[in-house]
């Protein structure tokens, strides 16, 4: 069983990391190998991170999602939080178009569907 380790991270970082996904991408470097999907591009709408008491929150809000996206998008800022020059490697990952650029995915517990929108129409969960 796999688990994260408990660390301290800085939201305001993490945040102007997430922040900076908003915009219609190429997310190769983020979706699973091996994955099938034709068309990488996705359009974030927004994303953005928050603390809350003990629990930190990620929250994405795109057109589309590759398989792995959100779980590689976490590990990936999880791993930039530290760096001085956080938002210029994420362009770097982004540009690199390979999966071997990106972070480690997270594991999928604690990660949540909230809600599916169509248009106007929201879908409950």
């Amino acid at each position: 069983m796999r688990s994260l380790s408990v660390r301290w991270i800085d939201v305001k970082a993490a945040d102007a990391i997430c922040r900076a996904l908003v915009g219609t991408r190429d997310f190769s470097s983020f979706q699973r190998t091996g994955s099938d999907r034709i068309n990488p591009v996705c359009e974030v709408y927004r994303s953005h991170c928050w603390r809350e008491g003990d629990l930190i929150y990620f929250e994405i809000e795109a057109d589309a999602f590759l398989r792995g996206m959100v779980r590689t998008i976490v590990g990936s800022v999880l791993k930039l939080c530290d760096c001085a020059d956080a938002v210029n490697r994420l362009y770097e990952m982004l540009e690199a178009r390979k999966r071997s650029a990106a972070g480690a995915s997270v594991p999928a517990r604690g990660l949540s569907l909230m809600r599916v929108k169509y248009g106007k129409r929201v879908v409950p969960k």
